[in-house]
């Protein structure tokens, strides 16, 4: 299989690397030393199989997961555990089918930044500084990444970058657009059973009746973080329509 290794060359995921290479025989296309560099070999080099060091830095390994383009190559974590399970199958074609039935996430890290590749030029936006995402034609995965920057383009499925991400940082709102539960200011339920959101920066979005009661529940979890360390008496604005009493941001240029 064409592959790209990710991974420091001092590092011990080297070593491991360097075994299911030879056991299943791989094509070794090149060797990214950190993400950016993985992402752009990626784009040019279109690998099959990226065999990646869960130590990466500065930006992590899961954040490089979540930022490749599709088709993402599948990704094998170079940790202990999966190669040794990988080189349990006799002989190279079996090696080879074990990596590739391996789940696309094995880490239990955070997501909090993601990279994306602009104009040649590469950006680290933080998870938090994204309002909500946007994919404008569902025959083509270009998501808009709608910031405090500006919008970014990111060659992704929205499904599959929710997947990605940490439970409720983004939620659904329509099919093919979600948002950032902690950038909605108000909330307005309509008798259709969903909702009219407006966001920190006077953005408006719909929320449909499917997806709305997941929203409403995240918004309540949030309501009851800042109520416990300010008025635990306090009931839940999420209760009814609210509107928070500060000024939104300064548009950043999206639409609503």
């Amino acid at each position: 299989m064409r592959t790209l290794l990710v991974a420091r060359s001092d590092s011990p995921a080297c070593a491991l690397a360097q075994r299911l290479i030879d056991a299943a025989a791989l094509k070794v296309l090149d060797h990214a030393h950190n993400a950016t560099e993985a992402l752009a070999m990626t784009l040019a080099l279109q690998p099959e199989l990226m065999l990646l060091d869960p130590g990466l830095k500065p930006v992590g390994a899961a954040e490089l997961a979540a930022s490749l383009h599709d088709p993402a190559p599948q990704i094998v974590w170079l940790t202990h555990d999966v190669v040794r399970r990988c080189l349990a199958a006799e002989g190279s074609q079996r090696v080879n089918a074990a990596l590739m039935r391996l789940p696309r996430r094995r880490l239990g890290v955070e997501v909090r930044r993601l990279v994306v590749l602009e104009h040649g030029f590469f950006t680290t936006l933080d998870l938090d500084d994204i309002r909500w995402l946007e994919l404008p034609d569902a025959r083509h995965p270009a998501l808009l990444l709608h910031g405090f920057s500006g919008r970014h383009v990111m060659h992704r499925r929205l499904g599959g970058l929710l997947d990605d991400l940490p439970p409720a940082s983004m939620l659904r709102c329509q099919n093919r657009t979600a948002v950032a539960p902690s950038h909605v200011l108000e909330a307005l339920p309509n008798n259709k059973h969903g909702a009219t959101l407006l966001l920190d920066n006077g953005t408006r979005l719909a929320c449909g009746p499917q997806f709305w009661p997941a929203l409403q529940a995240a918004l309540r979890t949030l309501d009851a973080v800042v109520a416990s360390a300010d008025e635990p008496s306090a009931p839940s604005r999420w209760s009814a329509p609210w509107r928070l009493d500060v000024l939104p941001r300064p548009d950043d240029g999206s639409t609503g």
